[in-house]
């Protein structure tokens, strides 16, 4: 359908009928699906997850003053600190690349209040 109107409004011959194009099953276990979250937080994910949840509610638009999105980051130290602006810190991959940065520079869940929450 979409390719008759373009053919009109350009002007081109309109095809005699549209082209069907079949579906295509992929394989059962030939392609793995890759959580982002898991990609940045590798080994640390579980621990994330739990101090993401207690700092967030895995809520990307959580704000508490200055604290902003699923990791409450700290804007005035951390935003500044990585050159990205407030509104950058509520994207979910940015929010989480600060944080796994954090926790790079510190080796430690530190800098988060919902530290205590981690569960061995």
């Amino acid at each position: 359908m979409i390719e008759m109107i373009l053919a009109a409004l350009l002007g081109l011959k309109q095809p005699d009928k549209p082209r069907i194009i079949p579906a295509v099953t992929p394989p059962e276990a030939s392609v793995e699906v890759l959580d982002p979250f898991d990609v940045v937080w590798g080994e640390l994910a579980k621990e994330a997850r739990q101090i993401q949840w207690c700092e967030s509610r895995n809520d990307p638009n959580a704000t508490n003053g200055i604290h902003i999105g699923l990791f409450q980051i700290n804007y005035k130290i951390w935003g500044k600190e990585y050159g990205v602006t407030r509104e950058q810190l509520f994207i979910p991959e940015i929010n989480w690349q600060i944080a796994r940065n954090i926790y790079s520079r510190t080796n430690s869940w530190g800098a988060w209040s919902c530290k205590k929450v981690l569960r061995y």
